[in-house]
């Protein structure tokens, strides 16, 4: 399960970069995660650090907050809806 939830994070962190290569601490940091969650997570996928849950969930909530419009969301990686802390208008104007 470990390796399945590592390699969520980096194939957002790849999909989330584009072309560009980004570090997985730059792109946690980009979509606003904390300095410390962002260089713990970098450690977990270099395989330094063990990880809970929780900080899985909050990165995957990030990035979902975060993600660009036009760029698909990896498949294979369920997808949790835009937290009210996102405050997306895109959402709210189609009521």
């Amino acid at each position: 399960m470990r390796d399945t939830l590592i390699h969520n994070i980096e194939a957002l962190v790849a999909a989330y970069g584009g072309h560009i290569p980004i570090s997985v601490s730059r792109a946690l940091k980009a979509i606003g995660m904390k300095q410390y969650d962002a260089s713990h997570i970098s450690r977990v996928v270099a395989n330094r650090s063990n990880f809970t849950i929780e900080l899985y969930d909050r990165v995957i909530q990030a990035f979902s907050d975060a993600w660009p419009k036009g760029v698909s969301w990896p498949d294979g990686i369920e997808r949790p809806p835009a937290s009210d802390a996102a405050g997306r208008s895109d959402d709210s104007a189609a009521a």
